[in-house]
Formats: C-alpha cells, sequence, structure tokens
C-alpha cells in the first residue's frame, strides 16, 4: 500500500540534483553483454537540458514524441512510474504502459567519431575511428 521512490525521483523532483555516475562497465549480467546499449537515463536527460515539471522544447532530446528514459521513479501495489520524455521536451513520470516509444543509445568506445547523418532511414548516422 505504500509508495516506494528511487533515487532518481529524488534526484530530479525533489532536489533538482541529477547525477552522472556510471555503473560498473565490466558486469556481464551472465552473458556476453557488457553494457554497450541500452536507454539514456533520466539523470542524462536532465543534463541535456530536459527538466522535470516544465516544458523545453529547445534541446536535442525532445523528438516530437514521447519516449522512455531509462530510470525507475517510484512503485505501489497498483503500478510502477518510470520517467519519459514527451513530444514538448518534458522530462517527467508516468506509469508504465506498451504505447510509450524508447530510444536506444550506443556507448562507443573514445576513438569512434560522428562522421556524418541525421539518423533517419535516409540518412542514417555514419561514425569512423579516428
Amino acid at each position: 500500500g505504500s509508495n516506494i521512490y528511487y533515487g532518481a525521483y529524488g534526484r530530479l523532483d525533489t532536489n533538482k540534483t541529477p547525477q552522472f555516475t556510471c555503473p560498473n562497465t565490466e558486469k556481464t549480467y551472465g552473458g556476453e553483454y557488457v553494457l554497450k546499449i541500452g536507454l539514456l537515463t533520466a539523470d542524462e536527460a536532465a543534463f541535456a537540458g530536459g527538466k522535470y515539471g516544465s516544458s523545453n522544447e529547445d534541446y536535442y532530446l525532445q523528438k516530437g514524441s514521447s519516449y522512455w528514459r531509462g530510470a525507475p521513479s517510484s512503485f505501489n501495489s497498483d503500478f510502477a512510474d518510470e520517467f519519459r520524455v514527451n513530444y514538448y521536451g518534458y522530462l517527467y513520470d508516468d506509469g508504465v504502459n506498451g504505447s510509450t516509444d524508447v530510444v536506444p543509445v550506443l556507448n562507443l568506445r573514445s576513438d569512434v567519431l560522428y562522421s556524418r547523418g541525421e539518423g533517419t532511414i535516409s540518412s542514417p548516422y555514419e561514425i569512423s575511428l579516428s
């Protein structure tokens, strides 16, 4: 019956102090996975210009559609909340459902450079090694 609030909720909603710390990148989770692909965290979205509780249409994570961020907000016996960015760049938490997009991110080595492209089907991102 009581709510459980996770760290990102306190950092973004209550204290307005996002943090930028990386998890253990050596962890394999029982397989070959070594944290190379995932979802941008809500804290990282805040550092990029996302503001919890207010709109920001002038930063690169505002995509004109709503999508999930990789950070839980809260949980109670009825539902779980996850952070997302909405159509207007608004960073907020909402009940988890299947009607919202996900936008994956890739972690690249430091010697990989952006070359060109817009990230679309007709103009995909191209990268090169330095």
